[in-house]
């Protein structure tokens, strides 16, 4: 028998889609207040939000009606029509959210307009009205919400230790925070001050105040896609931290979302840029035109859905690498240091660089070099110079003669590269793993004490004004620029330069396409094959024929070299997969991508060939017309060590 459910069951119903945890019921607090056109908030908090979440703001109030009338489902002052959903341009809109926390909760309301006389006090008891009495109170709002979920046992004993539901609440006040810096923040657990956000001039300051140090090593941004305006601040190549959470704020309209599509066209416009299991701190705003953006899709507001959503992703890619290669690279650096105890880099810490690239092509003279027969000056069984003309050239090694081919052209590569040239060609990344010991005793460890700033790092402008020293086991090319040691890792530096030449014409290097004898039928489901069908001509590009065959099956007639051993029934359902997500039919790029990598690195010099200081020196010429420098693995091309840390070491400090 079909009942309808009391509007008590209902409250905690909508409070389990809404109020998953305190964390959640702070953001819609901070939300109202934020509506309310406060410019100061503050939180308390206890034990994590558990047994106390407060929040009191100077906005402009509530009368004592509107505020019975808040407590009402779907009672809202935000939009009248269903006309209005389309135009929202409020944080809150839908009056679900101050009833389901009062729904699970001891709940308590104090408001005042500006020119009332006196204010209103509401209290509710996990969803019963207890009273409504007028009272003497400051302009604006303050709520309190006593021992969240205390009338719902299964859902308060999924709640995670005091320490975790902190981390949550904290990190949600920081989401309001960050793109409002006309707002002062502050937020007090347990009687302590846990985050002071006052008013700052502008993005930059708030991003340093709540960001920690990668906060200050951001560059700003300002571009539109589409009639969409995006502007924000977003890590340079050599800013970066290891995890992956907590790193991209992405706000539309001022709604902190987490939208799949531009945080896939984020990744890869930082795609080989940075270290492998390094990630960018972006914070970007997307003014939108309300009519082009539906928000009322998820009952916490955190997806939407664009008009134009594939068009925005490849712009918003294309325009962060033309920033970065606008701004260049860079290092964070202690302005000021107040202890120097030895310490490996603290997390997120890499460097970088700025150079000019050449306008000769020194990739292809090193190609050149080390696959041509000529005489050694040093034999591998001999330490003593060989007696040579002022003509002869270096013999490579047999290693040298299997790595690579001669080749006469280099067009412009596709990773890395847009219609108008090279992205980020004339940068390099340099970096030293975060969790490194070495070199120690050069950074500070940072407590909060070490202000940090964004520098240059290379002591001279580019690799070929480095003054080659010699190899270190066979592996390690030693360099002198104005007084600094730099070490290259010979490896990583000619993978890094085999990838960018064989990124110039990748199915070249992979391999011609192979017509099947016998064609492949695909079974696939319906929403795959609506997906993928309209872009099949675009998998033609790598080499890859499918075509349509009957109801719900594909034919796959010709396949890439590159795909020989690939189960093309996944990797197609992937592609639609990633389709229906407002990608581009990322997996056969990905796939792509790795097999350069791959044989980029079986490709390149290996550790213990010995090498000329021709050669080295060669190698650093083709280093400077590389569009970035860790290797096709992700690893540092060389590490950088000042005279300080020497003078350490030998005790002249």
């Amino acid at each position: 028998m079909i009942r309808v459910l009391d509007d008590k069951t209902i409250n905690k119903i909508a409070a389990g889609e809404v109020v998953e945890r305190p964390a959640a019921a702070l953001k819609e607090l901070v939300e109202n207040s934020i509506d309310a056109g406060a410019d100061e908030i503050r939180v308390e908090l206890q034990d994590g939000g558990k047994r106390l979440i407060l929040v009191r703001d100077n906005g402009k109030g509530m009368a004592s009606k509107d505020a019975e009338l808040c407590l009402h489902r779907h009672a809202t002052s935000k939009i009248q029509t269903d006309a209005d959903l389309f135009k929202v341009m409020t944080l809150g809109f839908r009056g679900e959210a101050v009833p389901s926390i009062a729904a699970v909760s001891r709940f308590e309301l104090k408001t005042k307009t500006e020119n009332a006389p006196v204010g209103t006090c509401i209290r509710v008891d996990g969803g019963n009205f207890i009273e409504a009495v007028d009272i003497g109170c400051p302009k604006g709002t303050q709520v309190s919400v006593r021992n969240l979920f205390y009338n719902v046992p299964p859902r308060k004993k999924f709640l995670r230790t005091n320490s975790t539901e902190l981390s949550h609440c904290q990190e949600a006040l920081i989401r309001q925070a960050l793109i409002r810096h006309w707002i002062d923040f502050e937020l007090i657990h347990n009687g302590l001050n846990s985050i002071r956000a006052p008013k700052a001039a502008g993005l930059s300051e708030r991003a340093e105040a709540l960001l920690g140090p990668a906060g200050k090593g951001l560059i700003e941004v300002d571009f539109t896609i589409e009639h969409i305006r995006i502007s924000g601040l977003i890590s340079p190549v050599g800013v970066h931290r290891a995890t992956s959470s907590n790193n991209t704020y992405l706000y539309v309209n001022g709604r902190y979302v987490k939208d799949t599509a531009i945080r896939r066209a984020i990744k890869e416009a930082y795609s080989g840029l940075i270290p492998k299991g390094r990630f960018p701190v972006v914070v970007l705003k997307l003014d939108v035109p309300p009519e082009d953006v539906d928000v009322n899709v998820h009952p916490a507001k955190t997806e939407v859905r664009f008009q134009k959503v594939k068009e925005l992703s490849k712009g918003l890619t294309l325009h962060i690498k033309r920033a970065l290669q606008t701004h260049g690279l860079k290092k964070l650096k202690p302005k000021t240091v107040t202890h120097h105890r030895p310490s490996a880099l603290p997390d997120g810490i890499q460097l970088g660089l700025n150079y000019n690239t050449k306008s000769t092509n020194s990739i292809e003279r090193f190609e050149n070099l080390i696959s041509q027969e000529v005489n050694t000056p040093y034999s591998k069984q001999s330490d003593k110079p060989a007696v040579d003309s002022a003509h002869s050239q270096p013999k490579p090694s047999e290693s040298y003669k299997k790595a690579s081919a001669p080749f006469s052209s280099f067009p412009k590569p596709i990773i890395g590269i847009d219609q108008e040239g090279p992205i980020c060609g004339d940068e390099l990344l340099i970096s030293i793993p975060a969790n490194s010991s070495f070199p120690t005793g050069h950074w500070p460890e940072y407590d909060g004490s070490v202000d940090m700033e964004l520098v240059d790092i290379l002591p001279v402008d580019c690799f070929a004004e480095l003054n080659v020293i010699g190899q270190l086991g066979l592996t390690y090319i030693l360099c002198e620029g104005k007084g600094e040691l730099v070490i290259i890792d010979q490896h990583a530096a000619h993978e890094r330069i085999m990838l960018y030449k064989m990124a110039s014409n990748p199915i070249m290097e992979i391999g011609d396409s192979q017509i099947l004898l016998t064609p492949l039928t695909i079974s696939m489901t319906p929403k795959h094959i609506s997906a993928i069908e309209p872009h099949l001509s675009q998998l033609g590009h790598f080499g890859l024929e499918v075509e349509p065959f009957g109801e719900n099956m594909l034919i796959v007639r010709q396949r890439p070299g590159f795909l020989e051993h690939t189960d093309l029934q996944p990797l197609l359902e992937d592609i639609a997969d990633d389709l229906m997500d407002g990608g581009s039919g990322t997996p056969i790029q990905s796939l792509l991508e790795h097999r350069l990598a791959t044989r980029a690195c079986h490709n390149s010099i290996r550790a213990g060939d010995k090498l000329s200081h021709f050669q080295m020196n060669s190698l650093l010429d083709a280093l400077d017309e590389v569009d970035f420098g860790v290797c096709a693995h992700g690893r540092p091309v060389a590490i950088i060590i000042p005279p300080s840390e020497l003078e350490k070491r030998f005790h002249r400090s």
